[in-house]
């Protein structure tokens, strides 16, 4: 009990760990989570977004395709290279971009011959090539834009199919038909989508919770590890596996702490309107924020066994809390990395805890089928940190071995 009380003071008397990770980096994600849209709302808006459309065939139907697209959002001139693509999301110039590729028209063409023929169109409509969409994860009107792709083409293909319309007519007549409305109204319910503000400020809590717990953790090794005050607990009456767990529950209540603020902010800043109808979503996500508590404790044991000192230690939770983020997806969308990137994120337990959050916040039910698989993510998140722990464990013992030597 001792110890437990002495680490949980050496972690009050450093609130600026507290200061700098739980609410200055956690302010930062609520003004990006409002900025980019926090709360649901009641009324149904035009899915107007900023996009760009890079088209490669430049045939009547890519041009057409093209021009329906930006009349319906608000076109943004991207260059077609992947750099430029990935700048243009990355600082919010565009949240979809569109990309026609080469013989798109072609294939249209081809397709209808198939369907003349006695091929059924969905069965022709397989065979065209696949019109890439990126999309930026923190829009919630992109995903609707994109469909708009995919519905577009299987219309120019019915039209030029199924009446004498040439190319360019079957053109103008799904420009026209696409146009076309129907009144709509919210009915609130189970499915209601949950703040994709609140996905953007989850983003960034991975990274505060890893810095925060990691730089926490290995302080309060660090401290108890100096002389004097490890004399004094080894003079003490309290047993060597007592002092053990004491710590390890220091270690737990600070991690808890800051999870529970995390958790807490986010969601009376962005998510309160619609925490009851999509509860076993949110649960999910606050699983995966915890096991990636977790794993920030882990870490900062592993580092304080290495003995490492406070600048280290800083530089070294920031910069792998950073990348961790960064290769997890949670900030900018692993579709827009080189399949190489998208492997090694994969090797980190950031993804394992991105993954299942992402998941729960476009998942569309709350079934044990559905959030089943999300929960085995978490589960890989958590046997990072009990590896990690395990082996900052086997470094304690072999250096209490070298030192009775």
């Amino acid at each position: 009990m001792r110890t437990f009380k002495t680490a949980l003071r050496i972690a009050r008397a450093h609130k600026v760990y507290a200061i700098a990770f739980l609410v200055a980096v956690n302010m930062l994600g609520l003004l990006t989570g409002v900025a980019q849209g926090g709360r649901t709302s009641d009324k149904l808006l035009d899915a107007k977004v900023n996009l760009a459309v890079v088209d490669r065939d430049h045939s009547p139907v890519s041009q057409g395709l093209a021009a329906y697209m930006e009349g319906s959002g608000n076109a943004v001139e991207v260059a077609d290279s992947r750099r430029a693509m990935q700048d243009a999301l990355a600082r919010d110039e565009v949240e979809l971009i569109v990309i026609i590729p080469e013989g798109l028209g072609d294939a249209v063409e081809n397709a209808a011959t198939q369907v003349r023929s006695g091929t059924s169109i969905s069965d022709a409509e397989s065979t065209l090539p696949r019109v890439g969409t990126v999309l930026a994860p923190s829009s919630a009107a992109a995903p609707l834009m994109a469909q708009q792709v995919t519905t577009y083409v299987g219309q120019v293909l019915t039209y030029r199919s199924t009446t004498a319309a040439s190319a360019d007519q079957a053109v103008g007549s799904t420009g026209i038909s696409m146009k076309e409305t129907a009144p709509a109204s919210v009915i609130k319910g189970e499915g209601i989508s949950m703040p994709q503000g609140l996905l953007v400020f989850f983003g960034m809590a991975l990274y505060s919770l890893f810095a925060f717990t990691t730089n926490i953790v290995c302080l309060i090794m660090r401290v108890m590890g100096n002389r004097p005050l490890r004399i004094r607990l080894g003079v003490s009456p309290e047993p060597v596996m007592k002092r053990n767990l004491g710590m390890a529950a220091a270690f737990a209540v600070v991690g808890v702490v800051g999870w529970v603020l995390t958790y807490e902010l986010g969601m009376q800043v962005l998510g309160a309107d619609s925490t009851g109808e999509s509860l076993p979503r949110y649960v999910v996500a606050a699983t995966a924020l915890l096991a990636y508590t977790m794993v920030g404790i882990a870490f900062g044991f592993f580092m304080g066994q290495l003995r490492m000192s406070e600048n280290a230690t800083n530089a070294v939770a920031n910069i792998g809390g950073l990348v961790f983020s960064f290769l997890s997806g949670a900030w900018i969308p692993l579709s827009l990395m080189p399949d190489v990137v998208k492997q090694i994120g994969k090797l980190t337990p950031a993804y394992w805890a991105n993954q299942p959050i992402r998941d729960a916040f476009a998942a569309s039910s709350t079934s044990m089928d559905t959030l089943a698989p999300m929960y085995g993510q978490i589960g890989v998140c958590a046997l990072f940190a009990v590896a990690i722990g395990a082996v900052a464990l086997a470094i304690g013992r072999a250096r209490m071995r070298s030192a009775a030597a």
